[in-house]
């Protein structure tokens, strides 16, 4: 997993956290996560041969980060989610644009997250401090983050140009300048004050202009499920599923509103189609002596 200069490897037993040039740490993440979802692949396909079931596996390559993504028991669909680099793609074609877009880690919704600067400086008689750190927010939550900041450096002076700049860049960067989403930030910003007819209605809007979005139908769900509708929500979570078939929010995401809105035959459905697990240790090796 990439997010800034650091990768993230998991194992079996854990994680382990590198800090890496940032120049290269996309490639890093890149390299290994086409060996390690290459080798996954290559282990599930070899347990379904164990089983006679080799015909139902099928992959795809995400062509952002070179992994090889697991497509068994799912249906075709316009796009493609990769787990390993978080991304939507469509045809094979890794857009440039499309990449910049995923579930923001702070508010939930889909979004444009971008690396974020937080500085507080302050200054008393002879006695002066900072605090710097970087976070990764969409820029409907770095508006009220920025305005803190330019709040609390304001008095000292030196802070308050970083301040700035990040408070332009909450409202004036981001999906704005997107030709896939320009209207994204604004119906997050909406959905997250409470606004959420207005949100919805911008959602709307932006699938009559870009379709297939998965994700802006996700953020349709959510402000659904806000609003009281689980109904609402599970259709419009369907439709990402149509427009995304192995769309792993979306689906985590209906399966708990099947759920919680007493539809537990259709909870069971979506878990046999998502039922295909990582082999285990033990699987893998029936699969390779099978092979």
């Amino acid at each position: 997993m990439f997010r800034g200069s650091r990768v993230l490897i998991e194992w079996a037993d854990g994680a382990i956290p590198m800090e890496i040039y940032r120049g290269r740490a996309r490639r890093v993440a890149s390299a290994l996560n086409a060996l390690a979802s290459a080798r996954h692949a290559q282990a599930h396909k070899l347990l379904l041969a164990s089983k006679g079931l080799e015909p139902e596996f099928r992959s795809a390559m995400c062509p952002h980060c070179g992994a090889t993504v697991d497509l068994t028991r799912q249906p075709d669909a316009p796009q493609l989610y990769c787990p390993y680099c978080d991304t939507l793609s469509a045809n094979g074609y890794a857009d440039p644009e499309l990449r910049k877009f995923r579930l923001c880690a702070k508010c939930g919704y889909f979004g444009q997250p971008r690396m974020f600067t937080e500085l507080y400086f302050y200054f008393l008689l002879v006695v002066y401090g900072y605090r710097i750190r970087q976070q990764e927010f969409c820029s409907s939550c770095m508006r009220g983050v920025a305005w803190r900041m330019l709040a609390f450096n304001a008095p000292f002076l030196v802070g308050v140009p970083v301040a700035l700049t990040q408070l332009w860049r909450a409202y004036f960067g981001g999906s704005r300048s997107s030709p896939l989403f320009p209207l994204l930030e604004s119906g997050n910003a909406a959905a997250r004050a409470g606004k959420l007819a207005r949100g919805q209605a911008i959602y709307h809007k932006i699938l009559e202009q870009t379709s297939p979005a998965p994700g802006v139908r996700y953020n349709l769900a959510l402000t659904s499920l806000r609003a009281g509708d689980a109904e609402g929500a599970i259709l419009h979570l369907e439709e990402a599923l149509a427009d995304c078939a192995n769309y792993a929010p979306g689906a985590a995401l209906l399966r708990d509103t099947y759920r919680r809105s007493g539809h537990p035959e259709r909870a069971a459905e979506l878990d046999e189609l998502w039922g295909v697990t990582e082999p285990t240790a033990a699987d893998d090796q029936a699969a390779q002596s099978n092979a």
